[in-house]
């Protein structure tokens, strides 16, 4: 028997009377095993819809629960029927699913499947559910105690979702709104993001209040103190918390609340309440909202950290990655600044330098734990003040900085001599205290620049960072050129305190000394020469290191030893600028030896663990011992032509070679690669070549991640040697070294001379997936890239493509991007990854950037038809938020902005940023303003629109100007709107349901207790007389008709989750019903 006929067989079982319930729960799981194939042939197997409907109602009307719950999973696995769910409802069978939702603990099996069933609903046919449904949905989602609550309250966000009229009919909005500070941390992003949702479009804010009194409910425990009593206070206020930080974080929840002036303006001025727990809280949710890592209770961060790096107590490779040298378009940056500018709007920094000075009163003796949390809230509004300052100088205009740089209010409040002086010294302390914070900053930031041209070999590692500290800096300077002249007798005499000629003893020495020493005198080349020639100094410091004598090779690799290999690179440095000092280190026996050791180590074939152990490159060696550093050594004398010299004269590199390709010992070759410097041509990048075609998989990835520290650090000559070299790599038969070179390839793309270098190999990159196709979309950026893609299909296929589908997908993919950062649940590897959200490439942006892109865009009609889907109002969001994003890429280019000047649509987007009431479409605009800032002619155009961009034009933001008088920015007032209550529906739906009469009086005094139950007030007093009424006259309960209409009810009025059992509970004999009162159903419940 075929599948067909098996499926045939087992609908004409169940829609049989004469077969048995046993046999018909063994039809419909038939039915649930094959549901695919009936799918797929349902024309095949000739079965009426509404035959298999009143089948499976029969079976929601059985007492056993199996039959039930299998009749359950049957309609949710045929709900993508055609006409299956039309006929369902026009049957009425949604009273048994409501009904199963409804039921006690003791029947979790019929509620879970009837949540499953309303989510396969909502799913294929979300314009048909019910009224009945969706008030089941509420009440559950509004009973917390329940086990199911949190279920119900997901399902009724989706159908909020979809449904927002019926949701706002059933009251379930409200229900939404008033679980955002009171739901489960698991839940409650969803909560909180379908508020958003509702809010974001007309379409849907229609039916919230225009007055912002639905986001004033969700936040309400912060704003009343006097709501949320008890011990769960807290807990209600974190969770409050985590509902602020979640909507400052989306343009519908900013725009929102800093339009209301209850809502954000309301959450500020809260730290100037006298509640020390509640101010603590929300100081706090301006931090996450900022992204600024909060300050740790009885730390000090104003005292400025020692990072001097000048005693090489910290090792090479814990030092952290580099980053890129080109800093690339970072959304975060331009959603930050509308944050800020928004907080700086609402009266933040004054609120900031309220709570420093109220809260610091704690003294240095006999603190009380409440003066400690006080002092450390005034600690964390001094921070959180100095991080808006340095945000705003860095991302808002310099009118607004030039405003709020001033502190008018704070440093009125430090000179006023009219005050009081404790209040006057408060305010004193708080500028040091913003001015040790900024120092700080500043000195980080400095440090960070500092890594982007750090040579990755040579005793620059451990030198003290340049630019870090400008003091030090002058006096280093000035210390170089006294010591540099230092006459003949002072360097004798500092020879000798370094204790290094009176003994051969390292324990003895004086190491600093040595160290300055080394750095300076001795880079003159006449004090080098007499100590050379005059003393044993030179030479008793590379005895030490040399590896026979096993002193320093046999120490211990931590901190306190890194002082040896820090101060062994500076002699070997030191030595290599004179051709004296170069002939002394060749004849000396310290590179020989290393050389001697590594070729014992190509050599070895003994497999005795014991006398492996004992070989000075062995894994346990070089994992634990200052053995290592040898390689360190090594790679400061690849840094220069002299040190080169040196080690081809022991044929150093003819011994690296077999060792980076030494089967087993991918440590070695790792450890080879870092170590050497390549800006010079030579051996140095040759060994690099063979390390990246090495048989060990292992070796090759490695080398490959390599070169993208080389691209970081600037080495020499890098567009020409590194990019064949990575081009290569995409031939490799590894994904994951085709993968990381093509990530190395996308970030040299960002240097134009590395860009040019790609375009002329002209690799194949489309088998390369999406990653490929983006990096040959930025070749367009150059007239050399252009040309070449043209010349082939390349270029028309992908613009047919973007006009197509493509533009669509983009702000998809963005808007992803950013919420995968900002939600707390997603886990990112790297700490710094989740930083940053860089824009992906656009063809169209690509495309423009050139004088040829910008005339095939122009002659192909593309550019006119994203200016006509740009203006069409009718159009969805999502076509405009495509085409503002396209007009934004071409506006950020010189030539493509030329393009949106002829159309006049830089205003046009100003207008649309400042007026549009689809807030998500109003953020696409901010981004999109800020592309076209990063040209000088665009930001002209800005700023004669009320627009204003930062000192640093690349940084790509552009901000709405800020009014001197105080009053509403634009970009945050939301446009007037009517709103459409569904209470005046509910009324009149609920006046038609009250007025049903029955021709029995006992029958309509009950259906008058069911509608009292629905109010609360009347709630127990009618459950009383319905249980009266029920002992009395059992009878009456027995109406089908009664029941029904009591069912009606259920659908017009609201009912708590304990009433909505209560009623079903008086008419138990009825629940469970015959085929035939099926049929009756769909009359009554009209």
């Amino acid at each position: 028997m075929t599948d067909i006929s098996r499926l045939r067989d087992s609908f004409l079982t169940l829609q049989s009377s004469s077969s048995s319930l046993s046999t018909k729960l063994q039809c419909m799981n038939n039915l649930i095993t094959m549901h695919t194939t009936s799918i797929e042939h349902w024309s095949e197997l000739n079965t009426k819809v509404d035959t298999f409907a009143i089948a499976l109602g029969e079976m929601l009307a059985t007492q056993s629960t199996s039959l039930r719950t299998a009749a359950l999973r049957v309609i949710r696995t045929y709900a993508s029927v055609p006409n299956f769910l039309p006929v369902l409802f026009k049957l009425r069978l949604d009273v048994f699913i409501s009904r199963c939702l409804e039921r006690g603990k003791d029947l979790e099996s019929d509620r879970a499947e009837a949540l499953n069933v309303i989510r396969a609903i909502l799913q294929h046919a979300s314009e048909l559910v019910p009224r009945g449904i969706i008030n089941t949905l509420v009440a559950l989602a509004e009973q917390a105690d329940d086990a199911c609550h949190a279920v119900g309250l997901s399902i009724l966000c989706e159908a909020a979702v979809r449904r927002p009229e019926l949701i706002s009919l059933c009251g379930g909005i409200r229900t939404i709104v008033q679980s955002a500070s009171r739901v489960r941390k698991a839940l409650q992003e969803t909560v909180v993001i379908t508020i958003l949702y509702l809010f974001n479009d007309i379409s849907s804010r229609k039916y919230l209040r225009s007055s912002g009194a639905e986001l004033r409910t969700a936040l309400s425990p912060l704003t009343d103190i006097h709501e949320i009593e008890g011990v769960y206070k807290e807990k209600v206020w974190m969770t409050t918390r985590t509902a602020l930080v979640t909507m400052m974080r989306s343009w519908a929840g900013l725009i929102c609340l800093t339009s209301d002036d209850l809502c954000l303006r309301a959450m500020v001025n809260v730290l100037r309440l006298s509640n020390v727990e509640l101010v603590d809280i929300v100081l706090d949710a301006f931090f996450l909202t900022l992204r600024v890592n909060i300050p740790i209770s009885g730390a000090d961060p104003f005292r400025s950290m020692k990072n001097t790096n000048d005693g090489a107590e910290e090792a090479v490779d814990a030092r952290p990655d580099l980053p890129s040298r080109h800093k690339r378009h970072d959304l975060l940056d331009n959603f930050t600044a509308a944050v800020c500018l928004a907080l700086i709007h609402c009266g933040l920094p004054e609120a900031l330098i309220y709570l420093g000075h109220e809260m610091r009163t704690a003294t240095t003796t006999n603190v009380t734990a409440l003066e400690e949390r006080k002092f450390h809230i005034a600690t964390k509004a001094t921070v959180l003040l100095g991080e808006i300052l340095s945000l705003s100088n860095s991302l808002l205009p310099p009118s607004v900085c030039a405003r709020l740089q001033t502190l008018p209010i704070l440093v009125n409040h430090a000179t006023s001599m009219e005050l009081d002086p404790r209040f006057r010294s408060r305010a004193s302390s708080m500028v040091s205290h913003l001015h040790q914070y900024s120092h700080i900053k500043e000195t980080s930031q400095c440090q960070e620049e500092y890594h982007t041209s750090l040579l990755v070999t040579g005793a620059n590692k451990w030198r003290r960072v340049k630019g870090v500290d400008r003091r030090l800096d002058r006096l280093d300077d000035v210390k170089m050129k006294i010591e540099y002249k230092m006459d003949e007798g002072t360097l004798k005499a500092k020879l000798v305190e370094t204790n290094v000629l009176a003994t051969k003893d390292h324990t003895r020495w004086n190491w600093e000394l040595i160290s300055d020493l080394v750095e300076g005198p001795l880079t003159n080349p006449q004090l080098l020469t007499l100590t050379l020639k005059s003393t044993k100094f030179l030479k008793r410091i590379l005895s030490f290191l040399r590896p026979s004598r096993k002193e320093f090779s046999g120490m211990s690799r931590d901190k306190c030893n890194m002082k040896y290999v820090r101060i062994g690179c500076q002699a070997l440095e030191t030595l290599t600028q004179s051709e004296l000092g170069t002939s002394f280190l060749r004849d000396n026996a310290l590179v020989a030896q290393i050389g001697d050791y590594l070729q014992q180590e190509t050599r070895t074939t003994d497999t005795d663990k014991k006398k492996a152990a004992e070989r000075l490159f062995s894994s346990e060696k070089v994992l634990k011992t200052m053995a290592r550093e040898y390689f360190t050594m090594l790679g400061t004398l690849s840094s220069s032509e002299r040190g080169l010299d040196v080690l081809r004269k022991h044929k150093i590199f003819e011994m690296l070679a077999p060792l980076s390709s030494m089967q087993g010992r991918d440590d070695l070759s790792h450890l080879i690669m870092t170590s050497l410097d390549y800006n010079i041509t030579g051996p140095s990048r040759i060994l690099l070549s063979k390390s990246l075609t090495s048989t060990s998989r292992v070796v090759r990835y490695l080398a490959t991640r390599h070169l993208r520290v080389l691209l970081r650090s600037g080495v020499n000559g890098f567009p020409e040697w590194g990019i064949k070299l990575l081009v290569r790599q995409l031939a490799d038969a590894d994904t994951k070294v085709t993968t990381q070179a093509l990530t190395v390839l996308d970030e040299a793309a960002d240097d134009m001379e590395c860009l040019e270098a790609l375009i002329g190999r002209a690799p194949n990159l489309l088998d390369m997936g999406p990653g490929g196709q983006a990096l040959m979309i930025r070749f367009l950026a150059r007239s050399s890239g252009f040309t070449l893609l043209n010349a082939s299909h390349f270029l028309q296929d992908e613009m047919k493509e973007w006009r197509e589908h493509k533009y669509r997908e983009y702000p998809g993919l963005v808007e992803r991007s950013l919420r995968e950062k900002f939600s707390s649940y997603v886990w990112t590897r790297n700490a710094e990854e989740s930083k940053s959200v860089h824009l992906p490439v656009h063809f169209y942006g690509e495309l423009a950037s050139t004088r040829e892109g910008a005339a095939l865009l122009v002659g192909s009609g593309h550019f006119r038809d994203f200016v006509a889907i740009l203006k069409e109002e009718s159009l969805s969001s999502l076509e405009r938020r495509a085409a503002v994003w396209t007009v934004g890429h071409v506006g950020r280019s010189e030539t493509g902005v030329k393009l949106l000047q002829q159309e006049k649509l830089i205003p046009y987007v100003i207008q649309l940023a400042e007026s549009c009431t689809c807030f998500s479409l109003r953020g696409a605009c901010f981004f999109a303003l800020g592309l076209i800032a990063r040209t000088p002619l665009g930001r002209i155009d800005l700023e004669h629109g009320g627009w204003l961009s930062p000192s640093d034009p690349f940084l790509g933001i552009a901000t709405p100007e800020m009014p001197a008088d105080g009053s509403a920015i634009k970009f945050f007032q939301i446009p007037s709107y009517t709103y459409t209550d569904s209470w005046a529906k509910l009324s009149i739906a609920a006046a038609s349901s009250s007025s049903i009469k029955m021709d029995n009086p006992i029958h309509n005094e009950i259906l008058s207790h069911v509608v009292d139950l629905s109010n609360h007030i009347t709630r127990d007093g009618a459950m009383k007389k319905l249980k009266v009424l029920r002992t009395k006259s059992p009878q009456h309960f027995q109406s089908l008709d009664l029941c029904l209409n009591s069912l009606r009810l259920l659908e017009v009025y609201k009912f708590r989750l304990p009433s909505r059992r209560f009623i079903h509970s008086l008419f138990y004999d009825m629940i469970y019903w015959r085929g035939e009162d099926l049929q009756r159903i769909a009359s009554i419940l009209v």
